[in-house]
């Protein structure tokens, strides 16, 4: 069985997890919307097409996502800490797959800002 639509294959892929497993992964939970150490992720991060700044207020971090070629920036989404270095965006940046955000980091600074299987390189 192929499914090649988010909005119907993330529940088909659950259910068949469930099924399969006896019990379909779960979701982490945000308790909170401050961060611990929001500096560590503040910074530019650069994919093909993308651009994504990474800001922080009072501890909740903010991603705006700018558009390469046509220059165009979303306003500010919130992210919410899951756990370790990922966080789900306030409002869905995946294209409806609800997909969070992880940094990957190294010597306590983030490198990589990772949506789903897209990698962005910090550049400042």
């Amino acid at each position: 069985m192929i499914c090649n639509t988010p909005h119907a294959g993330y529940p088909l892929a659950a259910e068949v997890a469930a099924h399969l497993l006896g019990s379909a992964p779960a979701d982490v939970e945000p308790v909170t919307r401050q961060t611990a150490d929001p500096g560590r992720y503040e910074g530019r991060y650069a994919a093909c097409d993308l651009r994504y700044d990474v800001t922080s207020a009072d501890g909740v971090l903010t991603v705006t996502l700018e558009e390469v070629a046509t220059g165009r920036s979303s306003p500010p989404v919130a992210l919410v800490p899951l756990d370790g270095d990922r966080f789900l965006p306030e409002v869905d940046l995946s294209g409806g797959r609800g997909w969070d955000l992880a940094f990957v980091v190294e010597d306590g600074r983030a490198v990589r800002l990772v949506s789903g299987a897209f990698a962005a390189r910090r550049v400042r």
